[in-house]
């Protein structure tokens, strides 16, 4: 068993008010793993006294007050297994008179709350702990949530948009709906926005707008400028130059005093006054605080001349159009939040909002505080303001209650929530903070290279040039054991002048850079999979974009990858398919659009490689048919499953099939233009090509977060840096927004909180990139590589903020001061220069070249059951008739349903309304439960060697206990020659679908022979009640002989055992028989249409079909 370090030591043996920073590769997953051990053993210690029984019920308390938070599920399931197998090997050392009590730990774990932040959160909502919401309430997709926010602004435009200041504004409003519903997704997507919103007024914003000023200066890194003003004496000679005027102009106006406001801005825009062109200071001048002022008076001057004009008129117009503009906005906002739960479901972001306004009670809060002592944060750098609100809150601000784990250098989740300042204030609020800075994933060269490259690139600002003031302080990593060249690693750069490639007269464009950078790579993958077969290869992306080139390659090489993709909806084959059915169901249907809809469904099928022998045309009669029967997104499964359509991508594709025919209530013309519209949506699939397919993996470097790869490529590093403008008129913040004074404004004006969030954004897009480039280059194991691209010896990136620009700044800048590391990597440096490429340009979507987990039934056209999974009792009603199957497990109509829509009550009144087939005239209830206790009995008899329960014999009936025992004399008959499967749930695969049940009794013969599978019934018998009960008999049969094909040779004897009557009644069937039988009723399932008249009389629904 490993041992912890020094610095691991003092991480485990705690018992709160810890944060633990820990590096990449540092064992934190170790550390939290022994911590809870740690915990464990404290317990025990303490224990000692307890006996057993106190033992499990005092560890089960203690357990259940501890929470251990991870950021994803995958994170949350690892630690568990972790934990488990830790434990399991404590208990192998542990002493003979503490064993009994580590492995009552270990049944115990299961009490602890291993989960997500948003796990958690569901979980109080489950316990009843937050007043007001529904500890039912379900979790909706990203999707359900844009419908709900889009239907409820359109309810808003529908009935209130008269209510608007101006016709004008009414107009602009509805010209910009679009923009506006994303403004606010993005505002009830972010708790921390939803509550500023919601307490913001209007008196507010003019002191809201004047504090804007101390934040915009400080994220331009100007304020400096008055806060820490250069000595201008030494410079008086230069006195009638603008850059000395400016800056005494600046310092004389300004000081860390200023209170800004429209009178303070415009003195500062003054002292740019008559300056027309601005030359710096000569560089004969040394006076570096003189120069970086220089360069913030540009800075501040390029700012002023892009927005002063915006914030000039902002000023003019606060009580008349900008205050009309917020009003409109804030009437949208405050209809929405009213009615936001009008629309069932949850997102995570209202977990985390309803969850923080629960804990703002202090019942509620010391309800939830009651439950839970210690909280074990793991990520923490990524835990977003909210979230620590909500945490500090139930601790009550007592930190010893806390142990959080992180690491500032790897906070990649801003997009999120995540925040650095939320780390920053838990440190100075935690009574201890710890470190780990050993690194045992790495070797040396590559941990000698992540501590110089980012404590050089972590201080420089946007573009890689100037300071970043809110840098992450970088705390050098070790390498742990004895340096040795077998432990060394490797930073491999190859450069590649692509000047020889190019067209002549071409210049390269980011495309370009792509596809060259891929072939190289692929280059040198090709050497490590022929020099190292052993190792494992990443490609690690910002942006999956560039990566189609390097699949695209390692397709034509067929080289085995898994990568990771991002498909738009619109390239989607699946939903291309569905698109085309239902524009044809919009169309007029003539004899061209039904061509024209088979040229294109041949199209997809021939590019799936899917091979359809029986006419397109037939199916596409039939989908239209099913859809009154079915529903849109049925009958769409069904015509997939009859074309022979296997699709292993339906969580993604299928599940948005559904919800789009779910949100729109199986309206096709509204279908089709929520289809379309979220055509630019994206989700992200694995696609496997190929042999041995996780040796080369390509992936984001979001997803490789707690991953380690021999090698790692960094990619798409030439083009990684380009931002998009903002072209939204609305921001998410409160008074965030461009405005017009009217519609036939072209250019709109800019409030100065919608160009804080702008900087803002930039800014922490920025440090976050640098961080994500962190992470990236922390992954690798043995060696770290990447391409440097120049054309005619000129070095290439499509912006200044791409990661390689970094990497040649330091190269340029730092390398060349650290001599023996720089000759490490100079060794490894190569230049390519002797691959043969040729470039294509990728357009096509990917399901061209791949079929994205499509595949075509070696079945070919199949009938299709309507159910993916359910249980064989409710499949069985299948059995009695075709519709009453659709209406239970379809429609999954009640009795009190058939009785709303009919009006008269139905015919099995009093049935019990789950897994129920057949209705009797007799006192269901007590005939039902005096049957459920036999079973019962029977059950544990057989498991217990034919011992009756005791409460069975107390409470059971001379008739019951004859029954009993005739049963019992019964089953040990076959004591010696068979094994006895007593009420044991089974899972089988049923044509194709997933079915489950669990029967009575199973007697598998023990030296060959045939099955036995025995179904027990009290009261009388009534044959014309026994088909159901057959069919599930026989359906059982199935499921052991599909699951243990070696009884398929035999015959299989069906039981049904009348307890009462003391009569067994048998039927026999072999494999063959009971396919084809069960095949003719699974068919039946897709015909909802067809009736069994002669079951009409008893069918709890006979009143609905005839109504």
């Amino acid at each position: 068993m490993r041992a912890p370090n020094p610095e691991q030591k003092l991480a485990i043996e705690h018992t709160g008010g810890v944060l633990l920073s820990a590096g990449a590769g540092s064992g934190k997953t170790f550390v939290l793993v022994e911590h809870v051990l740690y915990l464990s053993n404290k317990f025990i210690e303490k224990n000692r006294d307890l006996n057993l029984l106190a033992f499990e019920s005092q560890i089960q308390s203690y357990f259940t007050k501890i929470v251990l938070m991870t950021f994803t599920k995958k994170a949350a399931g690892e630690i568990y297994e972790r934990l488990v197998a830790r434990i399991e090997a404590q208990i192998d050392m542990a002493e003979v008179h503490d064993l009994p009590k580590w492995v009552i730990v270990k049944e115990a774990i299961d009490y602890m709350t291993i989960s997500t932040i948003h796990g958690f959160c569901y979980k109080l909502i489950g316990q009843g702990l937050i007043p007001g919401v529904s500890s039912t309430v379900a979790i909706i997709s990203e999707s359900e949530s844009r419908e709900r926010i889009t239907k409820l602004y359109e309810r808003w435009f529908e009935n209130h948009l008269h209510e608007l200041p101006s016709e004008e504004f009414a107009k602009i409003i509805s010209l910009n709906s679009k923009q506006i519903i994303k403004s606010m997704m993005n505002i009830f997507g972010s708790p921390e926005i939803r509550l500023q919103w919601k307490t913001m007024n209007f008196e507010g914003m003019k002191n809201e707008l004047n504090s804007t000023w101390d934040k915009i200066w400080a994220l331009l890194d100007v304020d400096f400028l008055w806060k820490t003003p250069v000595n201008l004496a030494p410079h008086r000679e230069f006195s009638d130059k603008p850059w000395y005027q400016i800056i005494d102009r600046i310092q004389k106006n300004c000081s860390s005093e200023t209170s800004w406001n429209e009178e303070t801005f415009n003195a500062l825009s003054s002292a740019f006054d008559g300056i027309s062109r601005l030359t710096g200071p000569s560089k004969k001048i040394e006076d570096t605080a003189l120069f970086e002022h220089f360069a913030a008076i540009k800075e501040l001057r390029t700012f002023l001349k892009k927005y002063s004009e915006d914030i000039v008129e902002t000023y003019k117009g606060l009580d008349k159009e900008v205050k009309g503009w917020w009003e409109s906005t804030y009437m949208i906002f405050e209809y929405i939040e009213e009615h936001y739960r009008d629309i069932t479901g949850f997102t995570f972001s209202d977990l985390e909002y309803y969850v923080l306004g629960a804990l703002k009670n202090d019942d509620a809060r010391d309800a939830i505080a009651s439950n839970y002592h210690y909280f074990i944060v793991d990520e923490f750098q990524d835990t977003s303001e909210i979230q620590f609100e909500m945490l500090e809150r139930i601790i009550s601000g007592d930190f010893n209650k806390l142990f959080t784990v992180g690491d500032m250098k790897q906070a990649i989740y801003g997009f999120r929530g995540g925040e650095l300042g939320v780390f920053k204030e838990c440190m100075v609020k935690t009574p201890t903070t710890l470190k780990l800075n050993n690194n045992y994933r790495s070797n040396y060269n590559v941990i000698d290279f992540n501590n110089y490259v980012f404590d050089y690139l972590f201080k420089l600002g946007s573009n890689f040039e100037g300071i970043d003031h809110h840098r992450v302080p970088v705390d050098y990593q070790t390498f742990p054991f004895e340096r040795s060249s077998d432990n060394a690693g490797a930073i491999k750069i190859s450069n590649f002048d692509i000047t020889s490639l190019m067209e002549e007269g071409a210049k390269p464009k980011t495309d370009d850079f792509s596809f060259f950078e891929s072939s190289a790579i692929i280059y040198q993958i090709e050497k490590i999979l022929s020099s190292a077969p052993d190792e494992d290869i990443c490609i690690l992306y910002k942006n999956l974009g560039p990566s189609k080139y390097l699949i695209n390659e390692l397709i034509k090489r067929n080289i085995g990858f898994t990568a990771q993709v991002k498909v738009p909806l619109a390239e989607d084959p699946i939903l291309g398919i569905f698109n085309s059915l239902v524009e044809y169901l919009l169309s007029s249907k003539s004899e061209r659009e039904l061509s024209n809809l088979i040229f294109h469904l041949e199209g997809y099928f021939n590019l799936l490689n899917v091979n359809s022998s029986s006419s397109l045309e037939i199916s596409i009669v039939q989908y239209e048919k099913d859809i009154l029967n079915l529903g849109v997104h049925n009958s769409f499964l069904k015509f997939l499953f009859s074309r022979g359509l296997l699709n292993s991508n339906h969580k993604n594709n299928g599940q948005i099939v559904k919800e789009l025919c779910e949100m729109c209530g199986d309206d096709i013309e509204t279908i089709y233009i929520k289809l379309n519209g979220y055509s630019d949506v994206k989700y992200s699939i694995d696609f496997e090509y190929g042999r041995d397919t996780k040796r080369i993996q390509i992936m984001t470097t979001h997803a490789s977060k707690g991953l380690e790869f021999d090698n790692v490529f960094l990619g798409g590093i030439h083009n990684n840096g380009f931002i998009m403008p903002e072209m939204n008129m609305f921001g998410k913040l409160p008074w965030s927004f461009k405005w017009k004074k009217d519609s036939w404004q072209k250019s709109p004006f800019t409030t100065p909180m919608f160009i804080y969030e702008g900087l803002l954004s930039r800014k922490k897009d920025f440090a976050e990139s640098k961080r994500l480039f962190y992470v990236a280059c922390t992954r690798a194991k043995k060696n770290l590589q990447w391409i440097d691209l120049s054309f005619d010896t000129k070095p290439l990136s499509s912006s200044k903020n791409s990661w390689i620009c970094g990497l040649r700044k330091w190269q340029e800048n730092d390398l060349l001061s650290k001599v023996d590391f720089m000759e490490e990597i100079k060794k490894e440096q190569d230049v390519i220069s002797d691959i043969d490429v040729e470039f294509v340009k990728l357009k096509s979507p990917l399901f061209h070249t791949d079929s994205l987990g499509i595949a075509s039934s070696l079945e070919g056209e199949r009938e299709m059951g309507i159910i993916s999974e359910l249980s064989v009792t409710r499949l069985a009603s299948i059995s009695q008739c075709p519709r009453k199957f659709y209406l239970l497990n379809v429609c999954k109509f009640t009795d009190e349903d058939v009785e709303d829509l009919t009006g008269v009550a139905p015919l099995s009144n009093g049935v019990k309304k789950t897994e129920i087939i057949e209705e009797e005239n007799v006192k269901i209830v007590s005939s039902a439960q005096r049957g459920t206790d036999i079973h019962e009995a029977l059950s544990f008899a057989i498991k217990r060697n034919w011992v009756a329960p005791a409460k069975f014999l107390d409470s059971a009936k001379k008739k019951d206990l004859e029954a009993f025992d005739w049963t019992i004399e019964e089953l040990k008959k076959y004591q010696a020659s068979h094994e006895f499967i007593s009420e044991e749930m089974v899972k089988f695969p049923f044509f194709g679908q997933m079915i489950s049940g669990t029967p009575d009794l199973v007697l598998v013969p023990k030296v060959g022979g045939a099955l036995e599978i025995w179904d027990y019934k009290t009261g009388q018998r009534e044959e014309s009640k026994e088909v159901p009960y057959w069919f599930q008999l026989k359906a059982y049969a199935y499921a052991y002989q599909v699951l243990y094909p070696e009884y398929q040779n035999f015959d299989v004897k069906l039981i049904l055992s009348f307890v009462d009557m003391k009569e067994n009644v048998i039927k026999t069937f072999s494999h063959e028989n009971l396919i084809n039988e069960l095949g003719d009723s699974w068919k039946l399932t897709s015909k909802p249409d067809l009736t069994n008249q002669e079951h009409c009389e008893k069918c709890t629904f006979g009143n609905l079909c005839h109504f």
